[in-house]
């Protein structure tokens, strides 16, 4: 039985992708998420990383247990991980350009639940589908990763607005229709509040053409990543892919890079 290693889980658009490694042949492949039936591995080794359009595996092979990359391989657009969710500096430490460039603080909504959050603005539409929220808006524009992690830390104080949603909160929202009409009225209330701040909220973007269909029979229970997977594919909406095998369950595909999977 062969086993390949998962690289990525990305999005581009509306459309769902993940790659996986081919060591015997050295080929990037990509797994077919309309069918269900695999083993994913406890595991998980660090991804490598891409140079222009060739793919070079970890030089190390080196064991991963948060993230799915090691240090190494990360150095060449981000020299220390630990920045990756509470950076240090605006580049002027680090002299780095992803530190630098523009980035966006932003107002995500799954369901009738308000983040905040931030991102670089190139990513901005990419990186609300790749959560799976149903509609959001750029709250500010801002040079700098520190100063808009800074910034996202700030509005969440002033406007009593959270910076993470739980995993059963997210599945959750998922088994119902999206409440645009709650939605719409909710971003006028925080968007009144943040107009006030001084800052000049974007208009409203809905994202409804995830390729799954709501309302859901039920829930999504989630579901350990390790282990045999198999069931009929119901759809796919952020990291999340949802499938039927005695009941609706889950599972978190932006935890499978890193790991191993193989078929029957």
């Amino acid at each position: 039985m062969a086993e390949f290693h998962v690289i990525s889980f990305d999005w581009k658009g509306f459309e769902p992708h993940l790659y996986y490694y081919d060591s015997a042949s050295e080929e990037m492949k990509e797994h077919d998420l309309s069918k269900l039936d695999v083993n994913i591995s406890h595991h998980a080794n660090c991804v490598g990383n891409w140079y222009g359009r060739e793919y070079q595996p970890c030089p190390h092979d080196n064991k991963v247990s948060q993230g799915n990359i090691c240090q190494e391989c990360a150095s060449s657009f981000l020299p220390d991980l630990a920045c990756t969710f509470e950076p240090r500096c605006d580049g002027e430490i680090c002299a780095n350009r992803f530190c630098q460039q523009e980035h966006v603080v932003y107002l995500a909504f799954h369901g009738e639940i308000a983040k905040v959050g931030m991102t670089t603005s190139r990513r901005i539409n990419q990186r609300m589908i790749e959560q799976g929220c149903d509609a959001f808006s750029v709250l500010a524009r801002i040079d700098g990763r520190a100063s808009a992690r800074k910034l996202e830390g700030s509005l969440s104080e002033k406007l009593g607005l959270r910076q993470r949603i739980r995993e059963l909160e997210s599945l959750f929202c998922m088994a119902d229709a999206i409440p645009i009409e709650k939605i719409e009225a909710r971003y006028v209330e925080i968007a009144s509040e943040v107009e006030n701040i001084g800052l000049r909220p974007e208009p409203l973007k809905i994202l409804d053409d995830y390729p799954m269909k709501t309302p859901l029979a039920s829930m999504p229970k989630p579901t350990r990543i390790e282990g045999q997977h198999k069931g009929k594919v119901i759809g796919l909406k952020g990291k999340f892919l949802i499938y039927e095998n005695g009941g609706v369950k889950a599972i978190n595909l932006q935890r499978v890079p890193g790991r191993f999977i193989s078929t029957l």
